[in-house]
């Protein structure tokens, strides 16, 4: 510990260390004290002293007749005018000097005498407004570089709003800003930021327009931002408009060298901002408890040095415990193609407004039109789907579909953000590690990065209109070795997605221990390169597209382990489910999936060259499937995913189910039934006798 000492007029003040604890009034003896002020023969040591545990620097006179009236010099020679309180009379006793104040010059700003002592400043110091009314950014920005320059490590956001209006606020290299917000609030009020986020300690309320800057080295934590211009979120109007004006960057580290990089940001709670946090070319960054809602997540773009992204989570914070999200809900009567856009009509009236945006999903019955769009409303119970605004960021076209439909729901776009929670761009040893995503177009996207590392992450989504065209996780580009270790994928349309054509990396990717549930189109949708699955569980099959869809040749999926996969669906052919002349493989058995069972008899049966064998299509009814017929393999899967039966023949001469020679089984439509050899072929004869199990 150290304490500061002074004369009774004030003649030195000085810091001295160590701490003589066995003293009654806390201070060294006076032959101590005598030998630390030898260099000063002409002080004179009173039995006095303030408590100042983190004093730093000595204060010197600037001269003798300077120092008479009160005017202090710290080493940098920057004059100290005390004011308010005589400072000699405070250091004349025993005691503290907290209440004394400092300012360091003309037209500067107050603070306490002990301050200057410490590591720690206060925003409430610098004279800035903090009922979030005037720009407070200014005097909040002078402040903060006199800490930074005076080595101040932390400045503490008080309990008050902020408003930065004006410019950015810059955070300087060294310094942490510093806020009250432990992650926990007010709950309370009737929707929206009412009686809630509005009263949040530690608020920095940012002009869309302005963004939050911090330096290499320097940090934030335990900080509310709020965007400048939210809505009470009173009614479903204000909630709406603040859903659709989601814009700015509330945190920025965009640098072209150095001056962004080591950047640590915990505990924050980011709201109504078109991006929460912007990243590019900046390193080494370490994001950690960050929670928001805004239409883009965390991005970390051009990071050639490894960031990680830890317990973060994105969710309709605005929203999400109010009634107007059940609200917004509507159901479908019909919908139908009228001049050319899609037409929906609700069971009854819907309340909605021309411009708003609507969630169009699956289950009504137009999967073209899957996503956001903008409306027009015809009548109180009709409207016109106008606008698409997610087809692009998805990677598909938003299309209003021929067909009339009926049925389904739709719902104000309240509880979703059209855009990606979290994306990384030459994103080099990234990690992300039980960080989640709700409501989110995209939950996890990563893009030309390399060894991409995503652990005991999940992505969900708004349920009550199934899949509107999302992804929970992406792997896309030249993205390559991406490792998704115990991720969860629910409520979307396609759980995991990889698209690593042309990758400058290895593109097989690995999925350890995931899982996906309540899936609309596909559980993993192979569309270039590949993917190793080794544990997991994938609950349902999908009402769109496939449980396991590889779109085009050289596609890959390997499978083993793997629980849960009911009504197993497949799609592509043979050729797509090879790589390097291997096939995939599901519960280590060899698959051949969209398998086409052709001819009505033995001879003209389509033969089985796989261990499982998904049938997707057939030349017609009762269409024939032939067993091997020279050991190729003793136990086989056959899947009938058509809507006829298929007849499974034996091997000239063989039987199945000791039901005579050449007599075929069946397997009846969306059942499957595995076939097990009990009798090896004769080496003389293609004779083999089989047994079957199933359906199962």
């Amino acid at each position: 510990m150290s304490r500061l000492i002074a004369k009774a007029d004030v003649t030195y003040a000085l810091q001295f260390t160590p701490y003589d604890a066995t003293n009654p009034l806390g201070f060294q003896s006076a032959a101590q004290i005598a030998g630390i002020l030898g260099a000063y023969p002409t002080t004179t040591v009173m039995n006095a002293a303030i408590a100042a545990s983190r004093a730093t620097v000595p204060l010197i006179p600037l001269l003798a007749t300077v120092a008479q009236s009160g005017l202090y010099s710290d080493l940098s020679g920057k004059p100290l005018l005390v004011t308010q309180t005589d400072l000699s009379g405070k250091l004349d006793k025993i005691g503290d000097a907290s209440n004394a104040t400092v300012v360091t010059g003309p037209g500067r700003m107050a603070r306490p005498f002990i301050s200057r002592f410490t590591d720690e400043y206060r925003v409430a110091d610098s004279g800035a407004d903090s009922t979030g009314t005037a720009d407070a950014q200014p005097l909040i920005q002078a402040h903060i570089n006199e800490a930074a320059s005076r080595g101040a490590r932390r400045y503490l956001l008080d309990d008050g709003r902020y408003l930065i209006d004006g410019a950015d606020l810059t955070v300087p290299t060294g310094v942490t800003l510093q806020g009250p917000w432990s992650g926990v609030g007010d709950d309370s009020g009737s929707a929206g930021i009412v009686g809630r986020y509005s009263t949040y300690p530690g608020s920095l309320i940012i002009n869309p327009a302005r963004t939050v800057r911090p330096m290499r080295m320097s940090g934030m934590a335990g900080v509310v931002f709020r965007k400048k211009g939210l809505l009470a979120g009173s009614d479903m109007a204000s909630i709406v408009s603040n859903t659709m004006n989601k814009t700015g960057n509330a945190i920025s580290l965009v640098s072209s060298g150095d001056e962004n990089d080591d950047v640590h940001l915990k505990d924050l709670l980011i709201l109504g901002f078109g991006r929460a946090v912007l990243s590019d070319g900046s390193c080494r960054l370490s994001l950690r408890r960050i929670k928001f809602d805004c239409t883009h997540g965390i991005a970390i773009y051009h990071n050639y040095d490894w960031s990680q992204v830890v317990d973060c989570e994105g969710w309709p914070f605005l929203v999400g415990h109010s009634s107007f999200f059940t609200s917004a809900l509507r159901s479908v009567s019909s919908t139908s193609v009228v001049g050319g856009k899609r037409r929906v009509v609700t069971s009854t009236p819907h309340g909605y407004q021309t411009g708003w945006p609507v969630v169009v999903g699956g289950n009504m019955g137009v999967p073209a039109a899957r996503g956001i769009w903008s409306i027009t409303v015809i009548d109180p119970s009709t409207f016109d789907l106008e606008v698409g605004l997610t087809g692009a960021l998805m990677g598909r076209p938003q299309g209003v579909g021929a067909a009339a439909t009926t049925g389904g729901t739709i719902t104000a776009a309240i509880m979703v953000n059209g855009g990606v929670a979290y994306q990384c761009l030459a994103y080099d040893w990234g990690q992300f590690t039980n960080s989640k995503s709700y409501g989110f177009a995209i939950g996890f996207d990563v893009q030309e990065s390399g060894n991409a590392l995503l652990m005991g992450c999940g992505s969900d989504n708004y349920y009550a209109c199934g899949g509107w065209g999302t992804s929970g996780f992406r792997i896309m580009g030249t993205s390559g070795n991406a490792s998704l270790i115990g991720c969860q994928s629910a409520a979307q349309s396609t759980a995991y997605e990889i698209n690593t054509a042309g990758s400058g990396f290895d593109d097989i990717h690995q999925m350890t221990s995931c899982t996906s549930w309540g899936i609309e189109e596909n559980h993993i949708d192979v569309q270039s390169g590949g993917v190793a699955v080794n544990g997991g569980h994938f609950d349902n099959a999908t009402s769109l597209g496939a449980m396991f869809r590889l779109r085009a040749a050289g596609t890959a999926l390997w499978m083993a382990n793997t629980s849960g996969v009911t009504n197993l669906q497949m799609e592509g052919d043979p050729s797509r489910f090879r790589s390097s002349g291997g096939n995939s493989v599901i519960e280590s058995k060899t698959v051949q999936p969209a398998f086409a069972a052709l001819g009505t008899t033995q001879a003209t049966a389509s033969p089985a060259n796989a261990e499982i064998l998904y049938v997707a299509g057939s030349s017609g009814a009762n269409a024939g499937v032939l067993l091997p017929s020279v050991g190729y393999c003793l136990e086989l899967t056959i899947i009938n995913g058509t809507g006829a039966n298929i007849l499974i023949y034996p091997p000239s001469n063989g039987s199945i189910n000791a039901g005579g020679l050449n007599i075929p089984a069946i397997v009846v439509p969306q059942t499957s039934m595995r076939f097990i050899q009990i009798t090896p072929p004769n080496p003389s004869s293609s004779a083999s006798a089989w047994v079957t199990i199933g359906p199962i």
